[in-house]
């Protein structure tokens, strides 16, 4: 088929689309792969938020147990 001219009857009886659909194959496959790396990315950042947020909340008790052996004044915990 050229460039300018229509196809054949015979060409478009012979068109079988299977290279629309083996694009469209790839481009699902590196959709789900993308999705799943920033899922990864998405778990991995909550995991790290939750560690963090343990790691202030226990200083903040032993500052405030530690102010309180002192006898100083307590902090208030920060939440």
């Amino acid at each position: 088929m050229s460039a300018t001219a229509l196809p054949t009857v015979s060409e478009v009886r012979a068109f079988t689309g299977d290279y629309l659909i083996e694009a469209a194959s790839h481009w699902t496959d590196s959709a789900t792969r993308w999705s799943d790396a920033y899922d990864g990315l998405v778990r991995a950042a909550s995991c790290v938020r939750r560690a963090l947020n343990g790691v202030v909340k226990r200083l903040t008790r032993q500052h405030a147990e530690s102010a309180r052996i002192e006898g100083g004044s307590t902090v208030p915990p920060i939440s």
